[in-house]
């Protein structure tokens, strides 16, 4: 019985560590797309200069590329919300993690206290 709790333990530990890694991925993940829609916000707002400069025929083009602008602040503003909201998931889970590592050593000290009781 001790050691289908201990392989219990063993398993839980492994999905928290599983799950911590998870969020952690997915927080860097987040900061990188935050990282690559702020590029592109950049690099958008330098073409939208240059095609300012050009002929009135190229009007259309300014106009996509106001488009593409916006879209990519949109998309900036949502990429580092997921990054927050990721990073508070990651410590949440960091926290869950060692809350169940203390509650299984308290369930192991718990269940060899009962052991030595029978003994």
């Amino acid at each position: 019985m001790l050691y289908a709790i201990q392989q219990m333990v063993k398993k839980l530990a492994q999905t928290i560590n599983d799950v911590r890694s998870t969020a952690d991925t997915l927080s860097s993940a987040a900061e990188e797309m935050s990282a690559t829609a702020q590029s592109l916000s950049q690099a958008a707002s330098e073409q939208a200069a240059s095609v300012e400069e050009t002929s009135a025929t190229m009007e259309q083009m300014s106009v996509t590329i106001k488009q593409n602008h916006d879209n990519a602040l949109a998309t900036e503003n949502t990429a580092a919300v997921a990054a927050e909201e990721a990073r508070r998931v990651a410590q949440r889970c960091r926290k869950r993690y060692w809350r169940c590592r203390i509650l299984q050593r308290r369930s192991v000290l718990s269940t060899i206290l009962r052991i030595e009781l029978i003994c």
